[in-house]
């Protein structure tokens, strides 16, 4: 019996001292959690943090606003292609009224003559 009281008494003593070392360890959590939330490289990482972000954000803006600019001058250049094209068939079929014109005139002199 002596003995079972003994283990009893041993196991309270544990138990006593588990609870002693869990106190101290939460009290060592809330003072890390403290350090951190004061530690002013805490703060520099959080505005490094926000201007990476920020920066981000203004790329991919940016990139966004870049790529529509670059939409926008294809279809102004496609545009200009086609005017180009039509005014390059308009010339060609003048070209062809000019040689026309011309071959009729070599005609009618030759035939004056």
């Amino acid at each position: 019996m002596a003995e079972l009281q003994a283990v009893q008494s041993q196991i309270e003593q544990n138990q006593n001292l588990i609870n002693v070392k869990q106190n101290e360890l939460a009290a060592v959590e809330v003072a890390i959690n403290k350090i951190s939330l004061d530690d002013p490289r805490k703060k520099k990482l959080d505005n490094l943090e926000l201007n990476r972000i920020d920066t981000l954000t203004k790329f991919d803006s940016d990139i966004k606003n870049l790529n529509k600019n670059i939409e926008n001058n294809q279809i102004e250049l496609n545009n200009k292609i086609e005017n180009l094209s039509l005014l390059q068939s308009q010339e060609i079929e003048k070209n062809q009224r000019v040689d026309f014109f011309k071959q009729n005139l070599i005609l009618s002199k030759d035939k004056k003559i």
